[in-house]
């Protein structure tokens, strides 16, 4: 499996081509960025970037929607065995709880690797699930990473 090196928000990564993922039409707010790749850092548990490779300092940190109690059918035209996914909003300071943008999920689909953003006008309550893992239908298509093995100047921009 060939890969080629990124600059991303960890450093250069080497990335396979498997592991680059299309977004068409573009995320809103971002027309120039059609290319991310999904990193998971062993240590965060169940959230995954999705981090641009056109932009290194453009990355959103993305969650499973059952983790925060919510569910979402599937766009439009959406690809079999899709996956939805949220942006998770950071809190400011320490007092807040992580959020997230519920009213604009993502759609993966894995056999195409391809990403679209699409509006909801109500998520769907569900049964919180703490899983500890991103879906395990996106971990064939996600570039793992171990803060072990990283610079610590690599690192010290999360």
């Amino acid at each position: 499996m060939s890969s080629k090196q990124y600059p991303t928000r960890f450093g250069l990564l080497p990335i396979a081509e498997k592991q680059i993922w299309h977004c068409e039409p573009a995320l809103s707010g971002f027309a120039e960025l059609r290319h991310f790749a999904l990193i998971h850092v062993d240590q965060q548990g169940p959230f995954l970037w999705l981090q641009s490779l056109e932009d290194p300092l453009i990355a959103f940190l993305l969650c499973a929607p059952q983790h925060f109690g919510l569910q979402y059918g599937a766009p439009q035209a959406a690809c079999a065995g899709g996956v939805n996914m949220l942006m998770v909003i950071l809190p400011q300071n320490a007092a807040e709880d992580l959020r997230a943008h519920q009213l604009a999920p993502l759609y993966f689909c894995p056999n195409q690797r391809s990403v679209q953003q699409w509006i909801v006008e109500q998520a769907q309550e569900a049964p919180r699930n703490g899983s500890d893992t991103p879906p395990a239908e996106l971990l064939a298509h996600v570039v793992p990473l171990s803060l072990d093995t990283a610079a610590p100047s690599e690192t010290s921009a999360m």
